[in-house]
């Protein structure tokens, strides 16, 4: 019995970082897209979309891509989302779009490899 609870716990303990390293993965994938997408007319704004993990919490585990405010370049919400002076330009829902499939991908082979290596 001891056993299997033993296994039970690395099983769990797998499944959560395997999670984790899978959906970074996969939002590195819409990362690269995004950064092809997005304007660039200083290119502050590409150096700006960045991989974050999601806040900690008991239910949720994981990452996505998303636009960080740094020092000057605080527009990337404004020119992604719009505004009433301009129009949205949805940079980073074409990007989650176009590599939806290729991101779910390459987040099921990396959690696919943790699981494997944790039995």
């Amino acid at each position: 019995m001891n056993e299997v609870q033993e296994a039970l716990k690395r099983l769990k303990k797998a499944t959560r970082e395997g999670l984790r390293k899978g959906t970074r993965a996969g939002a590195k994938v819409v990362l690269l897209k995004a950064k092809a997408l997005a304007p660039k007319r200083s290119g502050g704004m590409v150096r700006t979309i960045k991989v974050r993990a999601l806040p900690r919490s008991r239910k949720y585990v994981g990452a996505m891509a998303r636009l960080v405010n740094e020092g000057s370049v605080y527009y990337g919400g404004f020119v992604n989302y719009g505004s009433k002076r301009q129009p949205a330009q949805r940079f980073l829902n074409r990007a989650a779009d176009e590599t939806r499939s290729p991101a779910t991908n390459e987040a099921i082979r990396v959690l696919s490899s943790v699981l494997n290596g944790a039995t």
